[in-house]
């Protein structure tokens, strides 16, 4: 299986809706100052080229840290297991209105060094 990655374009978006109606029962965003600033989503064998990609765009940024959040319940072992294997750590916990109870999951990204 090949798997590729490449900037979404407004023809994905049915095919990213039907994505997290199927793993999900809620999606989501990032704001800045109101407006959608960011969004992920990521599924099946593709999931770890995603973080790979977002892990590099985040270094070239000089983005000092990635989060994200995981299910404890319903547990997901397979994808805590995959976070620690990628160096994320545990900040928090958080129940959400939908029934979750989820942990805050933090991963320091190693900063480039600055060229003269």
């Amino acid at each position: 299986m090949s798997v590729s990655i490449r900037v979404g374009v407004l023809a994905d978006r049915d095919a990213i809706l039907a994505l997290n109606r199927a793993g999900q029962r809620r999606s989501c965003v990032a704001e800045v100052d109101g407006a959608l600033a960011g969004y992920l989503i990521a599924f099946g064998a593709g999931f770890s080229a995603l973080y790979a990609d977002l892990e590099g765009e985040a270094a070239r940024r000089d983005t000092p840290r990635i989060v994200c959040e995981l299910n404890l319940r319903p547990p997901n072992p397979r994808s805590l297991a995959f976070h620690e294997r990628r160096g994320f750590e545990e900040v928090g916990r958080m129940e959400v209105s939908d029934g979750r109870f989820v942990a805050l999951l933090e991963r320091s990204i190693a900063r480039r060094p600055r060229v003269s």
